[in-house]
């Protein structure tokens, strides 16, 4: 619904089905879904064209100022819905900002709306792309995933393939990685067309320049030779895939793919509406196939519970994202909480997500209690009232004293220092959103908007 939106501006109304089909039947999409079942990529995928429908609204439309809050959400919920996605859409939108605002003749008012969009957008998102970013430092696990074992080789990219595996080099069966025969035919129309807009359609010809030059650009980031550029671009290394690129090479080619309807003189509806129902049906049905499972696994609840790197781990098979003070897997207990040293009695009063509250009773001066809960910064201990210091065994488990007698302890994780300042830039980007989709002008710097 966006892609069509958004494209149907450019191409008309059959250009922009056409593309927004293109979009929706990309390979890629059903990779995310089928096999990789990366929800969370699927939507920011939906999301991408919501934003730069917004933004082109906002060049547009006279009372712009509630698609300066839509362009807003539509950021925040991209950078909500995947961060890494976001993070590699971010430059693409910046350039696409730039673009459509060059070609403007009021480029300061544009671009004055273009930095409260980002401005508004990343401080609505800051309660969680802030402590993702700065807090990193106490995870581990991007890490372990290099990009240079991941580039698809170019055949990959053109010739149609299916696969449900793993991606990785001389792997059998490994996903597929194409962009799909519809796409590119899509990106060999555009070439072809382009000499013949020069002239006749300026306008055009530069949006079709503009995506033809990033569809060739991320082309190249998607092979091997592209490692030089890979190592020294920053935060590069945080898309872990090369072939992640493909979701922005669908948004670039599906665009494409609506932009033969410009060549159609006026009046030629039939000619126009066969090209349309043609293009549709070749998208459709060149991957309508990849919805069918290759086969399924016929597994009971036994095969996960029985094996330890599935159940003794925090939240990822062999435990290979946690954080950083867990040295391995750890013996999983029964109990949340028990003595390691000495011995007590403890009564649990109750057991919360992020708050433990129980008592305990021990005849040992020098009792020590663990919480089988990982530590991360912001948990606090209290005993009695009183706040005792917390110390983190090999497994990452968090330790701590008890006094002899009887005990009242409570475990609670409070936010750290940077999730309550990133929560206020959130609340303050709430409170202008909300205002601006009100309609009130009150604020100085929308007055002249």
């Amino acid at each position: 619904m966006f892609f069509y939106l958004w494209t149907k501006k450019y191409w008309g109304e059959k250009g922009g089905l056409v593309s927004s089909i293109f979009y929706t039947y990309a390979p890629y999409h059903f990779l995310d879904v089928y096999i990789r079942g990366s929800a969370a990529e699927a939507w920011a995928l939906a999301l991408f064209p919501a934003f730069l429908l917004s933004f082109d609204r906002v060049l547009d439309e006279n009372r712009s100022y509630r698609n300066i809050a839509f362009a807003a959400l539509s950021l925040a919920i991209i950078i909500f819905s995947h961060n890494i996605l976001a993070l590699m859409f971010f430059p693409f939108a910046i350039s696409y900002m730039a673009f459509r605002i060059l070609l403007k003749k009021q480029k300061k008012k544009f671009i004055l709306r273009s930095f409260i969009i980002i401005v508004l957008g990343l401080g609505l998102s800051s309660i969680f792309w802030i402590p993702a970013l700065i807090e990193k430092q106490y995870v581990v696990g991007l890490e372990l995933y290099s990009f240079k074992g991941h580039f698809p080789e170019l055949y990959e990219l053109l010739i149609p393939s299916w696969g449900s595996g793993f991606s990785g080099a001389g792997l059998e069966g490994k996903m597929s990685f194409q962009i799909g025969i519809a796409n590119l035919l899509s990106v060999f129309v555009a070439v072809l067309i382009v000499p013949f807009l020069i002239k006749r359609n300026r306008k055009a010809f530069l949006n079709i320049m503009f995506f033809l030059v990033w569809f060739f650009v991320i082309f190249c980031f998607l092979l091997e030779f592209s490692i030089p550029a890979w190592e020294k671009i920053p935060l590069m290394e945080y898309f872990q895939y090369p072939w992640r690129f493909l979701s922005l090479v669908i948004l670039i080619t599906s665009f494409l793919s609506g932009s033969i309807f410009i060549l159609l003189p006026h009046g030629k509806s039939r000619i126009a509406f066969f090209i349309a129902i043609s293009l549709v049906f070749l998208s459709i049905s060149l991957t309508l196939g990849y919805t069918t499972p290759a086969y399924y696994h016929q597994r009971s609840d036994s095969y996960y519970t029985s094996r330890s790197n599935f159940i003794d781990g925090t939240n990822y098979t062999a435990n290979s994202f946690n954080t950083k003070w867990v040295a391995g897997i750890g013996q999983r207990s029964k109990n949340k909480v028990e003595f390691v040293q000495g011995k007590g009695s403890i009564a649990v009063i109750f057991l919360k997500n992020s708050k433990y509250l129980f008592t305990t009773k021990t005849n040992d001066a020098h009792a020590i209690l663990r919480v089988n809960t990982v530590y991360f910064p912001g948990w606090k201990v209290m005993v009695n009232g009183q706040e005792v210091p917390i110390s983190i065994n090999k497994n990452g488990l968090m330790e701590f004293p008890v006094l002899k007698g009887e005990n009242r302890v409570e475990v609670d994780l409070k936010e750290t220092s940077i999730q309550q300042l990133s929560q206020i830039f959130s609340f303050i980007s709430v409170i202008v959103i909300c205002w601006i989709l009100l309609g009130i002008k009150k604020i100085p710097f929308l007055v002249h908007l």
